[in-house]
């Protein structure tokens, strides 16, 4: 049977910031939900963490950081045990969710489970730090300053530029239209990155395949390191691309398409392949303990351009002085 019923707003002792919270009851077990509002100028820094649940960044054109905290548990003690708090300082949102310590009861049926949901809207141009400790991570449409981290769960990024790090314990990373640079990584995973690439790059998974798509517009300033303990790592480029290129499988075949006059070395059970792209400047490594390279070429145009930030109305003009 399923209960409609909203208990009273005193069951949010838990959650102690969320004034105006409602607890609802349903098959699910208990849930409340509630809204946090910050008023920020300029690039906004945002540190949003979660124990266990999801985290979601999308942007919008106001001057404002909204944060919607939905919290789920099994049980009214484990909601109470559910700890929310959210400051802001000089534009430094911080917004956290933890469990507290609790005494003198337990859950003697229906399992034990509790998380907290953190869905925010930034600035556009933002700068956001996001950690969640059992959940999968989602950023669209935020040029900045991005750095998504959680030990176990997806992470997947759309429309994105500046300086971005992804990282995942255990779970894919997935990242489109990305203009800029990139740190992506992985225990276990696949990881696909697609876009226009500036700067350095790193992407890397312990056991998982790694995709790398350059658009045009791509260059290497930095040094790209494409790595993988045990899969396949496909790199498509364009053809304006200047690298240093050393790519080495351990135990597989190298696989060229759009490319040629580059010799493959045979090296045991592994290939090798050492050449010049374009003028050579920047070093392209590529290196794969158990699975084919394959090298192709990217037809993938420009992502399209960030939205712009709102700009500031123009201040009025000073009125003429009388006999003018």
């Amino acid at each position: 049977m399923r209960l409609q019923r909203a208990l009273p707003i005193v069951c949010c002792a838990g959650l102690p910031l969320l004034a105006g919270c409602v607890v609802h009851v349903d098959s699910g077990g208990f849930s409340s939900r509630n809204e946090m509002h910050f008023k920020v100028t300029g690039r906004p820094v945002v540190d949003l963490t979660t124990f266990d649940g999801a985290i979601e960044v999308r942007s919008w054109d106001k001057p404002e950081v909204l944060v919607r905290v939905e919290a789920r548990a099994s049980s009214k003690p484990l909601l109470d045990s559910i700890d929310v708090a959210g400051s802001s300082k000089d534009s430094h949102v911080v917004v956290t969710a933890s469990v507290k310590e609790t005494s003198g009861w337990e859950v003697s049926s229906g399992g034990m489970s509790r998380s907290v949901r953190l869905v925010a809207t930034v600035p556009v141009d933002s700068e956001v730090r996001l950690r969640s400790g059992d959940g999968s991570v989602r950023v669209e449409r935020v040029h900045g300053v991005i750095d998504a981290r959680t030990e176990d769960g997806r992470i997947v990024m759309r429309e994105v530029g500046g300086d971005i790090v992804a990282d995942s314990g255990d779970g894919s990373v997935q990242m489109e239209d990305v203009d800029g640079h990139c740190t992506v990584s992985t225990r276990d995973g696949s990881v696909l990155v697609s876009g226009r690439l500036r700067g350095g790059l790193k992407a890397s998974s312990g056991d998982g395949s790694v995709t790398v798509r350059a658009a045009a517009g791509s260059s290497i300033t930095g040094d790209w390191n494409i790595e993988t303990g045990d899969g396949g790592v496909m790199l498509a480029l364009p053809d304006e691309l200047d690298a240093k290129l050393d790519a080495h499988t351990s135990d597989g075949r190298i696989a060229l398409h759009g490319f040629t006059d580059m010799p493959i070395e045979r090296q045991g059970e592994g290939r090798r392949l050492q050449a010049v792209l374009g003028s050579g400047v920047g070093n392209l490594r590529i290196r794969t303990g158990d699975g084919t390279i394959t090298l192709k070429r990217s037809y993938i145009p420009v992502p399209p351009a960030p939205p712009a930030p709102p700009t500031a109305p123009a201040a009025p003009s000073a009125p003429e002085a009388p006999g003018h």
